[in-house]
């Protein structure tokens, strides 16, 4: 009980980017809040001097390699301030705030341009790859944005300065480099390079209605079927939602044939597999939170309401 793992049958191992990708869903399931306060302090004494984190905590070496980047470990920033967002306690944001810190400034110092290809990626997708610069340098837009956010609520007025331009300059590189504004895409327009712009609040104001119209319609040529990875499923049905289609991601939500959440009940399980692929020779745990999202969804307000909704036009029960 001391820190969220992976498969039961192989590793069981604390992977950082599982943790983060299903906190929401574990804290609306969970009262989780002192496992996740010991998680965090194995974080701290995993960070090396240089700010960087392995991507297993805790870990007897191994996960300081190359990939150990932002999608993943970015925990050390992620997790401190969903632990405040639900309990409205900022004691462990404090606790983490030098940690933080460290990490934004070691990803800074190897970004000059506010770009990175830190980090592992849109983990067993269906089949779209997406790209790896684009996920990972909103994942570091994400951190430089909590801690600008940490260090106004602490009254770090120096610091909350310096993040906030590292924040902008950060969004304004990733869209300058990845967004297509006459057509209103990112990248080649994936649904996960789609929608993890969406829902880390990347998109120009101006853009979001035109952006999500694409994620849309990219969801609607697959017939409400899912075309992503770990970052994708943790942006789709939120970034769908959020931006005026709700009906869509409650589509996608209930689907039941593959490839889906609910083709994997549809065949027998019980708890979250690892891959979409159900005759996948790699990956393939029984027992997995990384497409963990979808709980987080369905308890939100808002996913409730959505659901509500499409029951009551459907003149149905919830």
């Amino acid at each position: 009980m001391g820190y969220p793992t992976d498969c039961p049958q192989r590793e069981k191992n604390g992977w950082t980017g599982d943790g983060h990708l299903a906190i929401e869903t574990a804290y609306y399931n969970f009262d989780g809040i002192t496992v996740y306060e010991k998680w965090m302090a194995d974080h701290r004494d995993e960070q090396q001097e240089n700010g960087v984190l392995p991507d297993i905590i805790p870990t007897g070496g191994w996960g300081y390699g190359t990939a150990n980047g932002l999608d993943w470990t970015s925990t050390i920033a992620i997790i401190p301030w969903q632990t405040y967002l639900f309990y409205g306690d900022a004691s462990l944001l404090a606790e983490c705030y030098d940690n933080i810190k460290r990490y934004v400034d070691y990803v800074d110092g190897i970004s000059p341009n506010g770009l990175t290809t830190f980090g592992r990626g849109d983990w067993v997708p269906v089949k779209s790859q997406s790209n790896l610069e684009l996920t990972s340098s909103v994942y570091f837009y994400v951190d430089a944005t909590i801690l600008a956010s940490a260090a106004k609520m602490f009254g770090k007025t120096a610091d909350q300065q310096k993040y906030e331009m590292l924040s902008k300059k950060i969004k304004d590189a990733i869209n300058a480099k990845f967004l297509d504004r006459s057509k209103g895409i990112y990248s080649t327009g994936t649904q996960t390079e789609l929608s993890v712009p969406l829902y880390w609040g990347v998109v120009p104001e101006a853009m979001k209605a035109k952006v999500a119209a694409n994620l849309n319609n990219r969801v609607e040529a697959t017939n409400f079927h899912l075309d992503v990875g770990v970052l994708g499923a943790k942006a789709l049905l939120n970034a769908l939602k959020d931006n005026g289609y709700g009906e869509t991601a409650y589509k996608v939500a209930v689907q039941d044939t593959y490839p889906s959440w609910g083709w994997w009940i549809v065949n027998g399980a019980t708890t979250l597999l690892e891959n979409w692929d159900l005759k996948a020779t790699r990956d393939i745990s029984d027992n997995h939170m990384m497409f963990g999202e979808i709980g987080g969804w369905f308890l939100n307000p808002l996913g409730v309401s959505c659901l509500i909704q499409h029951k009551l036009a459907s003149n149905m029960y919830c």
